[in-house]
Parts: structure tokens; C-alpha cells; sequence
């Protein structure tokens, strides 16, 4: 099979374009290699949140609501049972 050809340019004037041209510059070895290495990883990691995002609404999706349990209310003289109670760590 005939090797497929890709052009890739960075306009230098771009800060993000010349950061990425500095790596690309700065790496041993075949840069053919390390492109092609680094479109996989990103694919797979995508592959793998995409993955994780499926199953956690899933499993949001399958829970049940917690009751929650509601607040006492003050009832006609708690105050007083409350200062009675207070009164015995004098």
C-alpha cells in the first residue's frame, strides 16, 4: 500500500502554533513517529472519557432519590425545655 501524505503548517505568528512547532522541533528521533503516537493516545484517551461520562449517567441515571428528613420544628414551649436543659450544667 502506497504511504498516505499529510501537510501539516504552523503559522509562527500563532502563540499555540509555535509552542506546538518548539515540541515538534525539540523531539528525538522521527517526528513521523511521535505524530502518529501522540493522534493515538488523544483518540484513545477520548475513547476512554467518553467511555466514563456513558456510564456515569447511566448510573446517575439508575439512582434513587434519598428521602430527606426534614427539619424539626420548634413546638409550643421547646424554648423553655431547651433553657430547663441548659440550666442543668450550671
Amino acid at each position: 500500500m502506497k504511504p498516505k501524505t499529510f501537510t501539516l503548517r504552523f503559522h509562527l505568528n500563532d502563540p499555540e502554533h509555535r509552542q506546538a512547532y518548539g515540541y515538534l522541533q525539540n523531539l528525538p528521533g522521527s517526528k513521523n513517529a511521535a505524530i502518529i503516537s501522540v493522534l493515538n493516545q488523544a483518540a484513545e484517551q477520548e475513547d476512554y472519557w467518553s467511555t466514563f461520562r456513558k456510564v456515569l449517567r447511566e448510573e446517575v441515571g439508575n439512582a434513587q432519590p434519598v428521602p430527606s428528613v426534614p427539619e424539626p420544628t420548634a413546638t409550643e414551649g421547646s424554648d423553655e425545655l431547651v433553657m430547663d436543659a441548659l440550666e442543668l450544667f450550671r
